[in-house]
Parts: C-alpha cells; sequence; structure tokens
C-alpha cells in the first residue's frame, strides 16, 4: 500500500470511530488522539 492510501484509511477509521463513540465519555480521548494522527500525516 501506498503511504497515502494509509493515511486515508487511518483517517476513515478515526472518522468510525467518533461516529461510533458519538455519545460516549471516550469520544474526547479518540478525537484527541486522532488530531495527533492527523498531525503526523
Amino acid at each position: 500500500m501506498h503511504p497515502q492510501q494509509i493515511t486515508r484509511v487511518i483517517a476513515v477509521l478515526a472518522h468510525l470511530f467518533n461516529y461510533l463513540l458519538i455519545s460516549s465519555p471516550l469520544k474526547d480521548f479518540v478525537t484527541f488522539h486522532s488530531h495527533i494522527l492527523l498531525f503526523f500525516c
């Protein structure tokens, strides 16, 4: 897989986790880490 594809998969997974945990106390934690991942990508 190319790095762009891997980055796209990570972004999609982050959005899925945000959607699944939208009413969960873990949402802020997941959102925080997805922002870090996007920053480093």
